[in-house]
């Protein structure tokens, strides 16, 4: 695990197109931000956020994107290669990313999957809904939540 370079931005976004197909699949839409962004978005990107990757040998198994805004970090594009989905990669890269934010809370969005959704992952690092009883409860993205401070 280390912070990601300038010069990671190409193997990051290969991942992360790899990552995001699945769902691209699930959704029938092959549009999302995740797999439309180019290379100079996701450079520009690495210079205004902070970023970990996990690495296995020579190669990125995952990646996850964070920004800081006052007393919120910012959570984004947590991806870790399909080969290596499940084995803690997404774990030990989202404690690395809360452990070094002097934040508060923590905060994401997830597409909504009902029942199976991915937000269960999340669930079991300690992020909930911030809306539990509201009407998020069935929109397409979801947004969790987790207090840092604890």
């Amino acid at each position: 695990m280390r912070s990601a370079v300038q010069s990671d931005a190409g193997e990051i976004l290969t991942l992360q197109r790899a990552a995001f197909v699945d769902e691209a699949r699930r959704d029938n839409d092959f549009h999302l931000p995740a797999l439309t962004q180019t290379l100079r978005d996701l450079e520009q990107e690495l210079q205004s956020s902070t970023a970990h990757v996990a690495i296995l040998g020579a190669r990125i198994v995952g990646a996850v994107r964070t920004r800081q805004v006052e007393d919120t970090l910012y959570i984004n594009r947590l991806t870790v290669a399909p080969d290596w989905q499940g084995r803690g990669v997404g774990t030990a890269l989202m404690g690395a990313a809360e452990r070094e934010a002097t934040a508060k809370r923590a905060s994401l969005f997830v597409r909504n999957y009902g029942e199976h959704s991915v937000s269960d992952f999340y669930s079991r690092l300690g992020y909930v809904p911030a809306d539990p009883g509201g009407s998020a409860q069935h929109a397409e993205l979801v947004r969790l939540v987790k207090d840092l401070t604890r």
